[in-house]
């Protein structure tokens, strides 16, 4: 059994950037479920081969791509190119929903970032 297979449906906290990610497949792209806190989000990164398309869900995240902010609304979907600066963040009063399709599916990602969340409740 490898360290993906039945973690599927589970949610990870991660306290630091104050949000939650759940990790899904559906053929050829990998789908990250979000649920971001007021004041929580990520910082500017880029991934060199991955495309990233951002569906908000609910809310009004802040979406940085290349050296664009923009404020996405429900219904909205904003496309991240490989090799393209981005972030999110959620400077609204209320929880952000919003599902990312990453294409092609990267299993090293979703063990990034469950790292990155385990080492966060963890207090480092």
């Amino acid at each position: 059994m490898t360290r993906l297979e039945g973690k599927q449906d589970a949610w990870v906290d991660d306290p630091a950037l104050r949000q939650r990610l759940r990790f899904t497949r559906s053929g050829d792209e990998q789908q990250v479920e979000i649920r971001v806190d007021p004041g929580g989000g990520v910082p500017p990164h880029v991934h060199p081969r991955i495309e990233e398309r951002f569906e908000v869900l609910e809310g009004s995240p802040s979406i940085l791509s290349g050296r664009r902010w923009q404020t996405a609304s429900p219904g909205d979907t904003v496309v991240v190119p490989p090799g393209t600066r981005h972030a999110y963040r959620n400077r609204e009063s209320v929880p952000a929903h919003m599902i990312c399709h990453v294409a092609p599916p990267s299993s090293s990602l979703q063990v990034f970032l469950e790292d990155a969340a385990a080492l966060a409740r963890a207090g480092k």
